[in-house]
């Protein structure tokens, strides 16, 4: 008799470990995560010519960007998108730029979410070299 009460308690346990652990869900809400902000490079070229690279983020934050300019002038480097929702997918961003008929030009594209920042560098040499 006691061995059929403890063999009914130990099987109820092992049926309700069984019952939770089928029941637990991957979570799709990026917020359930430790925050994470990566990208499949951290430096680009864009041929003189002008032309387009594409960067694949893997941030699970909401995040922003910026462009700063090292040389160059201002203004010759666009960036799609410029920010982005959090996400559990990655997100490619296009860093672009046209014909660059001057000297090198150089420019950082600063991507960041609440806490953590990510620094790509970008280059395009001038047709004047």
């Amino acid at each position: 008799m006691k061995i059929c009460k403890i063999f009914s308690v130990v099987l109820g346990a092992m049926v309700a470990m069984l019952m939770a652990v089928s029941c637990d869900k991957v979570s799709t809400y990026p917020y359930d995560y430790p925050e994470k902000l990566e990208a499949n490079t951290t430096s680009v070229v864009i041929a003189p010519e002008g032309g387009s690279v594409s960067v694949i983020l893997d941030v699970n934050r909401d995040w922003a960007s910026k462009i700063e300019y090292k040389s160059g002038g201002r203004g010759w480097l666009i960036l799609s998108p410029t920010m982005g929702p959090a996400t559990l997918e990655t997100t490619p961003v296009t860093i672009s730029a046209d014909a660059n008929e001057g000297e090198t030009r150089n420019a950082e594209v600063v991507i960041s979410t609440g806490y953590k920042a990510l620094r790509i560098k970008v280059s395009q040499e001038g047709m004047e070299q």
